[in-house]
């Protein structure tokens, strides 16, 4: 402090606080980083880094801590039915389902598992109280469709796509609807739901010529003019 005793003035002790000011901000080390939530982030990063089986462990750990979250209950789910572990997917939508017994996303997906284990009837009825409970409604029925899509129930998806296109079209529940009939090689249903998605501004002709969902209808004249009026 030997600068004050030769000048007392605001001016410099504005000068001596701002030197004390950069000498904390350089020369003090940095307080410890205090994340509030390090295995939500441990989850996302699993998550977006493709690792399935990290990211399930994960959140069993985090629905363990936190058993009254509906998201991560939800999210869990998913991830087992995903992983083909479906009685754990099972257990963990029924406690979604006992913490909130009007959730669609719980009793969507364990209409979802009751499918991919051969049991359609439960799956219908899982799906029919869905519907009385919540209404119908395309954010039921499409997310169920495509589910069943990428697990390869190609049949059992047709009807939901069509539920969810009655209610609200749109080119991606058709071109979803197109492929499932292309993969059980029904080509007029599929070209027929191509041409609504193409009608509905879905898509691009280099996307439906990359598809292997739609080899078996590639060679028909209907597919070759689905872009002509754009050309």
């Amino acid at each position: 402090h030997a600068f004050d005793a030769f000048v007392n003035t605001d001016a410099s002790r504005r000068v001596i606080r701002q030197t004390i000011s950069f000498w904390k901000d350089h020369l003090e080390p940095l307080p410890p980083f205090a994340d509030p939530q390090p295995l939500a982030r441990a989850i996302l990063a699993a998550g977006y880094g493709g690792n399935r089986t990290k990211a399930a462990e994960l959140l069993k750990t985090w629905t363990e801590q936190h058993p009254d979250d509906p998201v991560g209950l939800s999210r869990y789910g998913g991830m087992l039915r995903d992983l083909k572990r479906y009685p754990e997917a099972e257990r963990t939508y029924q406690n979604l389902l006992a913490l909130q017994p009007k959730n669609g996303e719980a009793l969507t997906g364990l209409a979802t598992v009751a499918y991919l284990t051969d049991k359609p009837r439960e799956a219908e009825a899982y799906v029919k109280k869905a519907v009385e409970l919540n209404g119908e409604s395309r954010d039921l029925y499409a997310p169920l469709a495509f589910h069943l899509l990428a697990s390869g129930k190609f049949r059992e998806c047709i009807p939901y796509f069509q539920s969810a296109i009655r209610l609200q079209p749109n080119g991606n529940d058709y071109y979803n609807l197109a492929c499932a009939h292309a993969l059980l090689s029904e080509t007029e249903p599929a070209l027929t739901a191509l041409e609504q998605a193409v009608k509905h501004g879905y898509g691009s002709k280099s996307q439906f010529d990359a598809d292997p969902d739609l080899t078996s209808v590639r060679h028909e004249e209907r597919y070759k003019n689905l872009f002509s009026h754009t050309n």
